[in-house]
């Protein structure tokens, strides 16, 4: 299903800090490569030793096929100093003494322009992302950048492709069976309606108002999986129908009507946390179910303003099929003990059945995340490690952006971010986490001026598969997070 304003979007501003919004925006359910992780194959395994003769003599650095080169390039073996370094033929080879375990790579992307908001309007400004990778031989010796945004995107003088045909189809529904019907909404990947909601607006779906009526819906061509709910007045879900394998263009349902019965009314399901802090609150939790076959996707939580966060309604058992699986995200925050600090913890499940417990990670300490705030800062990184014990994968990111523009201080400014990887054999039990300072290296970054904002966030991420694997059919992911802002000095 394509989302457009989703209703996440009406919960996430009650988190206290916009960097979280972004991250979650982007990430819930998807891979940790979206995250920020620099290197795709970091990690096939946890725990330190060294691996003294049998480490390989080089690790090799792929910038993919296609994408922008960066504009400048520097590496460190062990505890050496950082030296600038050159890419051939797009690959970085970094050559690693027999008796030598860690090393970094760091890479500039070119300066991209990017629009910024300000009381005085909008204007158009250059955003420059440096990227820092600190790794480990047991981590794998063929990697891959991430890859820089194209500074200059070219403009095609082509013909635009044709636009698909649009089908118009008819369905006719009857949910005069299920008590407090308010309204009936269609869920497909193939149709072009959207649906607006309380705070929010689905793509792919239509609707009508009542218990019964007619869909008149254009849809692509193709074979797809139709969701059919039916909402009270505040939009939770009552029942639902699914139409697998739908064929577009033809009739739906073979011309015959759905008519709802109360063995498709969906099962209230409420979800039990662990682990949530003294002083932290759920803040939010969204589920949704997805088909088996053609992909129809819809959510199934609460979505009324007067809705509890931790309800969400089960696809009943007749309108399933195998394959099919709920998304399970839910977040928690910390209470604002320090103005400059805030925390977060997420988690993201899979599963092929309804999920009553959620178990938060232990979070990190809401009172600190940086035992420096100079120009280039240390994080605090000591972590208990996930209470899920499948969540075997941990990888650490940190991220400082400056000037942190706010939106009453004029005139807009370029824009300045730095996003350090650390892998846990690289880490080797260590509590901190320093930024390198790169700066004496020609084409890298120089620090914050003092009194600059600077924004900042530290996380950590878990997954029950490794990294450069095939994730599972019902993978879980989870990331505890702390941000803030503090004054360069």
């Amino acid at each position: 299903m394509r989302r457009y304003g989703y209703v996440a979007d009406r919960q996430l501003p009650r988190w206290p800090c916009s960097r979280l919004f972004r991250i979650l925006k982007a990430s819930c359910a998807l891979p940790l490569s979206m995250l920020g992780i620099v290197g795709t194959a970091l990690l096939t395994g946890c725990g330190g030793g060294a691996i003294g003769s049998q480490n390989p003599q080089s690790i090799n650095v792929q910038i993919p096929p296609g994408s922008v080169m960066p504009t400048a390039v520097a590496t460190q073996v062990g505890t050496g100093a950082w030296k600038a370094a050159t890419l051939q033929n797009g690959q970085l080879t970094i050559d690693i003494p027999s008796d030598t375990q860690n090393y970094a790579y760091a890479y500039v992307c070119p300066a991209f322009p990017q629009t910024t908001n300000a009381n005085n309007g909008t204007a158009t400004t250059m955003g420059t992302i440096e990227y820092i990778s600190e790794q480990s031989v047991e981590d794998g010796t063929s990697l891959t950048f991430n890859a820089c945004q194209n500074p200059n995107p070219s403009t095609s003088t082509s013909p635009p492709p044709p636009s698909p045909q649009i089908n118009t189809v008819s369905l006719n529904v009857d949910a005069t069976a299920i008590p407090n019907t308010a309204s009936v909404v269609t869920y497909s990947s193939l149709s072009v309606g959207t649906v607006s909601v309380p705070g929010g607006s689905f793509g792919g779906a239509y609707s009508i108002s009542g218990n019964k009526g007619t869909f008149t819906m254009g849809m692509n061509s193709g074979t797809t999986d139709i969701a059919v709910v039916a909402y009270d007045q505040n939009y939770n879900p009552l029942a639902t129908y699914i139409l697998y394998s739908q064929t577009i263009p033809g009739p739906l349902n073979g011309g015959n009507p759905i008519v709802f019965t109360a063995s498709d009314e969906t099962v209230p399901v409420t979800v039990t946390d662990q682990n949530v802090p003294s002083g932290w609150g759920n803040d939010f939790l969204n589920v949704t179910f997805l088909t088996s076959g053609n992909r129809a996707e819809f959510s199934i939580s609460s979505l009324g303003l007067s809705g509890s966060t931790n309800l969400y309604y089960a696809v009943p058992a007749s309108q399933q099929k195998s394959g099919s699986s709920y998304t399970v995200f839910a977040a928690a925050s910390s209470a604002n003990t320090n103005a400059n600090v805030s925390g977060g913890v997420v988690v993201d499940i899979t599963s092929p059945n309804p999920v009553t417990t959620i178990a938060f990670p232990a979070p990190f300490p809401a009172s600190d995340g940086i035992s420096t705030t100079a120009a280039w800062p240390t994080f605090n990184v000591a972590y208990p490690g996930f209470s899920n014990p499948s969540l075997t994968t941990t990888i650490w990111n940190a991220d400082i952006s400056w000037p942190g523009n706010q939106y009453n201080q004029p005139p807009p400014q370029n824009s300045y971010s730095l996003e350090i990887t650390a892998t846990p054999t690289y880490m080797n039990g260590a509590t901190t986490l320093p930024v390198p300072d790169l700066s004496s290296i020609p084409g890298f970054m120089a620090p914050p001026s003092a009194g600059s904002n600077v924004q900042w966030s530290v996380t950590v991420n878990g997954q029950n598969y490794p990294n450069g694997s095939p994730a599972p059919n019902y993978p879980e992911y989870s990331f505890a997070q702390i941000f803030g802002s503090y004054t360069s000095q």
